[in-house]
């Protein structure tokens, strides 16, 4: 969904005007005081702006639909839904039982899943009610993250193993051409050419070419550290996230630091192909000196290499980023705000 063409234009006449003020500057990085910067690529400046605070609680999660519908798991462990792209919400937990405590929302086409460690419901095509959806994963099992592919279907990664959901059967089947049969999933990551890969409780990486159901191990030295979270650049390269908040790229010739010593929480890749990491800092690449600098979200345009701070317009500690098709950006914070981009985010 777009803004209207008032509200629109009005946008672009004001980034106009601030760039016309904006001080000369060699680096998007000089422009971070006036809570924006100017992107050279596409010469005009980029705000986030806040949209909501619906709650005083911290925000966990947040997923948006193929048709713009934005849901959002809240610290109360309750899922809300917005349907006027962010700026009102209304409780959404109709068929869910009073204890169930939603940690996180993935949305699927125009579906979306909520889930705790040991719970999952789904809403289908955005109305009615939630059903329960965890037939196929062992009880007792710890539900880790659950993620779409490109093609719109979902996987589970769990404490016993990887798992895909059939939606005609409302089912899960488990996948284990590949992958270690008595090992946990810690994180997957899709790449929109069918590219896929899977992080083991064991910190062992596996890959799949296409179909999800063959796997081989990729053998990957972390350096003493473990991975925490990772996603897919658009070279099919593994975006990083060691548990000591250090990013690093592995590349078919081995792991790669980033220009900058960046480090952060999670990283996210937009529609279009851009690297955004949350909670990020950098740090002199200088043994002698403690220099470290916070970006809050930092964007990268070339797949992780450099990265500049992306935080104009946000105050606030952010939790989770979210990208609807079209590059429309939405964030929420550790302070219940929801932020959005005011103008797709594109390379």
């Amino acid at each position: 969904r777009q803004p209207r063409p008032s509200l629109f234009a009005a946008m672009l006449m004001l980034s106009a005007i601030a760039m016309l003020s904006l001080p000369a500057c060699d680096s998007e990085e000089d422009l971070s005081v006036i809570g924006g910067f100017l992107d050279s690529t596409a010469n005009i400046v980029r705000y986030w702006e806040p949209v909501a605070r619906p709650f005083n609680r911290q925000i966990y999660d947040v997923a948006i639909t193929g048709s713009g519908t934005l849901y959002i798991a809240v610290q109360a462990r309750t899922v809300h839904r917005s349907d006027d792209f962010g700026r009102t919400w209304v409780p959404d937990s109709t068929g869910t039982p009073a204890d169930f405590a939603a940690q996180n929302v993935t949305t699927f086409g125009n579906h979306v899943a909520a889930y705790s460690d040991t719970a999952i419901f789904i809403k289908f095509d955005g109305s009615g009610s939630w059903v329960d959806a965890h037939s196929g994963i062992p009880a007792g099992a710890k539900i880790q993250f659950i993620e779409r592919d490109e093609t719109a279907s979902l996987f589970a990664a769990t404490d016993s193993g990887l798992y895909s959901f059939n939606q005609s059967a409302s089912i899960w089947t488990k996948i284990e051409n590949g992958l270690p049969r008595n090992t946990g999933i810690r994180d997957i990551a899709f790449h929109s050419s069918g590219y896929a890969v899977a992080l083991t409780d064991d910190n062992d990486v596996y890959i799949s070419e296409s179909g999800r159901q063959n796997w081989l191990e990729e053998p990957i030295s972390w350096q003493g550290d473990s991975v925490q979270q990772m996603n897919i650049n658009d070279r099919r390269e593994l975006l990083i996230v060691l548990f000591s908040g250090r990013l690093l790229i592995h590349t078919p010739n081995g792991l790669q630091e980033p220009v900058q010593r960046i480090s952060g929480e999670d990283v996210y890749m937009s529609p279009s192909g851009l690297a955004f990491i949350v909670r990020a800092t950098v740090s002199s690449s200088d043994e002698f000196s403690n220099d470290e600098r916070d970006l809050g979200v930092a964007r990268s345009i070339d797949g992780g290499l450099n990265w500049l701070s992306y935080s104009g317009g946000i105050n606030d500690p952010i939790r989770d980023i979210a990208f609807d098709a079209a590059g429309n950006g939405f964030a929420v914070s550790t302070l219940g705000t929801v932020f959005r981009t005011l103008v797709p985010v594109s390379r």
